[in-house]
């Protein structure tokens, strides 16, 4: 505020600033009321006889709501990354977003820490993610049935692994719905992170553009290997089988067969091998090889705008030195549009 020159902190103030301001002071009054407060009711699932499963009403304290939500705060944490974030803190990093146009805010430094360090980053979040739903779901069952089976955090985290990792083994069951929600949020969580687990392995896993140009050279290489000696292959066969034609060999003999089939073999190999070259020449067009080529086909078209104005300039050159040529010199260009009288009247023979 003070290095764009404002002396109020209020003309700097908006709405949507207002807003976030409410909402964060509102997460950071969160706490749990130190004496007895009012319960929510809330329905929870017992087994009744024979084994059945029955709804039960019972009490959920505001204490255990109010625990669940101070987890809300783990976002300064993320406010710490980036305010403590060299490209939040560097001002060449600020004055080229200023002239690119792009804000460089949380968004910005987690989109760079995803890029360069996605597994720390992924890490994190899912450990984090773990712990924090695990105490949420033992604290859920805690308080609304003792006797249930995530009393210890152990079990609470088994079956958070479980959700998480949408396996599901159903050997545990969350009986509070608290908990059915805090564990449907879990498996939201997992899916999501689970996706981006995969986007990023499949990242890592794929070859830079030199290791793919090494690779696509050496299998080009040993596809030219392959065909030319399946070509050798296919003049050794043909003159083999014009050696035993001319030996009189009848065309169903043992060696007449089996030339035959080799030499029929070695074409399909030398077919093949030249249809996975071309095949490969065509898929490791790259983003590169796309803008050369987009580039030298400007290039063409700037080179043929410019000869055809050039064109267009030697043509009006040639109009004006016509006409200054018909002013000097009216008789060169004076063409005669008459028809003499003795032509006109003049008849063409009828050939019969």
């Amino acid at each position: 505020m003070a290095s764009a020159g404002f002396q109020d902190w209020r003309l700097v103030m908006t709405i949507t600033k207002w807003v976030k301001l409410a909402f964060e002071l509102l997460i950071c009054v969160i706490h749990p009321l130190p004496f007895p407060a009012f319960s929510l009711p809330t329905m929870i699932v017992r087994d009744g006889p024979g084994g059945k499963q029955e709804l039960h009403a019972t009490l959920l304290p505001i204490n255990c709501v109010l625990t669940i939500l101070m987890f809300l705060r783990v976002y300064l944490l993320g406010r710490f990354v980036v305010v403590h974030s060299k490209l939040f803190l560097d001002t060449s990093v600020q004055s080229l977003g200023a002239l690119s146009r792009v804000k460089i805010n949380a968004q910005f430094v987690f989109r760079a820490l995803m890029s360069t360090s996605p597994m720390v980053v992924l890490g994190s979040w899912m450990l984090g993610t773990f712990f924090i739903n695990s105490w949420n779901l033992r604290v859920c069952e805690l308080y609304t049935d003792p006797e249930s089976d995530f009393i210890t955090y152990g079990q609470s985290m088994w079956l958070t692994a479980v959700t998480f990792l949408t396996v599901g083994y159903g050997d545990l069951v969350p009986r509070s719905y608290c908990a059915r929600v805090i564990a449907s949020l879990t498996g939201m969580m997992g899916v999501g992170s689970m996706a981006l687990t995969v986007a990023v392995l499949a990242k890592k896993l794929e070859q830079s553009r030199a290791e793919r140009y090494v690779h696509t050279f050496v299998q080009q290489v040993n596809l030219d290997k392959k065909r030319r000696h399946a070509a050798a292959d296919v003049v050794k066969h043909t003159f083999q089988i014009i050696r035993l034609r001319r030996a009189g060999k009848a065309c169903n003999s043992k060696e007449m067969i089996r030339h035959r089939s080799r030499l029929i073999q070695s074409l399909r190999t030398m077919h093949e091998a030249q249809f996975l070259k071309t095949a490969q020449s065509e898929f490791t067009v790259g983003t590169v090889e796309v803008n050369t080529g987009v580039n030298a086909m400007q290039e063409s078209v700037n080179t043929i705008q410019s000869e055809q104005k050039n064109l267009g300039q030697r043509v009006a050159n040639l109009e004006t030195l016509l006409l200054t040529m018909s002013r000097q010199c009216p008789r060169c260009v004076t063409y005669s549009n008459s028809v003499t009288p003795s032509l006109r009247d003049t008849q063409h023979p009828v050939i019969s």
